[in-house]
């Protein structure tokens, strides 16, 4: 933010995360200054900032997809179980409550599924409230909060699931970390996310991500494709190369 007041001596480029359009530091960015914004992902995230935020128009806006290097995430092999990953920061953006939410009906199901969190909670006020209503939805001895992973391929290895409940289509790359490694994913219905995964990865409410748990269909190698087909990371680095050639040559 503060970069982008600074005189345009060289070119600029800005990447966005997890983050909206209307969100107010965006409209702090001095646009003009900036010759490329980099969005990680997002094509539908994609439209509606430039829908919010008119003074983008006119800038180089690139969409980066996501890339996983495979040969750091092998695939395990295993059968069905009943350990459940949820592998990310917990902040309002992931939509936690959801998740207990659902796993207190898959609790009432079948007792014996377990729910990990391997990620720090954000601030004290979102520890209090996930804490508070595990004890209130009866769930203690079967949510467990385990930070961040060191190493996140071995935190992998004894989940058989891995679910997400982000808002937006900005899902963190562990979700495809975990898909690498063969866990099954069930994914909330965020807005685009039937653009990016196939319909029976997908959830919208709580039945429905028990019935997707509790389906005899599991198929570790199909995750995995899904990945190396549509995330390598040699499309990541391409398009990284791409921008910075394209710079370069202005600059010349």
């Amino acid at each position: 933010r503060q970069g982008s007041k600074r005189a345009h001596v060289c070119k600029n480029i800005v990447r966005l995360g997890r983050c909206q359009g209307d969100e107010q530091w965006l409209r702090q960015i001095e646009w003009a200054n900036v010759d490329v914004l980099v969005m990680v992902d997002g094509e539908f995230d994609r439209n509606a900032l430039l829908g919010g935020m008119p003074k983008i128009e006119g800038r180089s806006v690139v969409v980066v997809p996501r890339g996983v290097n495979l040969e750091r995430f092998d695939i395990v092999e295993r059968q069905r179980g009943k350990n459940i990953a949820y592998l990310s920061e917990i902040r309002v953006e992931e939509n936690p409550a959801l998740v207990l939410q659902c796993m207190q009906k898959l609790h009432y199901i079948d007792s014996e599924y377990r729910l990990f969190f391997g990620g720090e909670f954000q601030n004290a006020a979102i520890e209090r409230y996930i804490r508070h209503m595990v004890d209130a939805l009866g769930l203690g001895g079967v949510v467990f909060f385990d930070g961040r992973p060191e190493d996140v391929r071995n935190w992998l290895r004894d989940k058989h699931y891995v679910v997400s409940t982000g808002l937006s289509e900005h899902y963190g790359t562990e979700l495809l970390e975990a898909m690498a490694c063969g866990l099954k994913p069930v994914i909330h219905n965020f807005p685009g996310a039937d653009r990016i995964f196939p319909p029976d990865f997908l959830f919208n409410i709580s039945e429905e991500l028990c019935e997707r748990i509790c389906s005899e269909r599991y198929e570790p190698e199909t995750y995995r494709r899904f990945v190396q087909e549509s995330y390598p990371l040699e499309n990541q680095l391409r398009e990284i190369n791409r921008i910075l050639t394209r710079l370069e040559a202005e600059i010349e």
